[in-house]
């Protein structure tokens, strides 16, 4: 019976490891996209300033 509790505890630390870098990667990727898209508009207006 222990050998099997141990594993279920095993199994859903794994999940819970795993998730975490899930929504890691989320977060960065989220980030990423506001910071690419802030530097697009920024580009724009800037050019738009200059001419």
């Amino acid at each position: 019976m222990t050998g099997g509790i141990f594993m279920e505890k095993n199994r859903m630390k794994l999940y819970f490891e795993w998730r975490t870098a899930v929504e890691m990667a989320v977060v960065l990727y989220g980030i990423l996209i506001v910071i690419i898209t802030w530097l697009k508009v920024f580009e724009e207006n800037g050019t738009q300033v200059g001419t």
